[in-house]
């Protein structure tokens, strides 16, 4: 699954988003229910959280998984640490 990791801004210490939940949504008119439907174009990641977060699918989180551990692992632990390790064999 292709991530597109931006660092934001915000009230908490650190924050990463993965990507844009939604790149375009456009309404196709109401359901036999009155309601209005969408269509909707989403990124991977943006697919996964929604598929996740509205539709109990937990099988594409886990695809997702590893390009994020890849990217903490990265960025934030290994920098960290080579960074401590740099200064205690000062």
């Amino acid at each position: 699954m292709d991530v597109n990791i931006k660092q934001i801004e915000g009230v908490w210490t650190l924050g990463y988003s993965l990507d844009k939940h939604t790149l375009s949504s456009t309404p196709i008119g109401p359901n036999e229910y009155g309601h209005m439907q969408f269509d909707t174009v989403r990124p991977e990641a943006g697919e996964a959280l929604f598929q996740l977060k509205y539709r109990s699918d937990y099988s594409p989180s886990f695809n997702n998984s590893k390009p994020v551990a890849r990217f903490i692992w990265r960025r934030i632990f290994y920098s960290r640490f080579s960074c401590a390790y740099a200064s205690l064999n000062s």
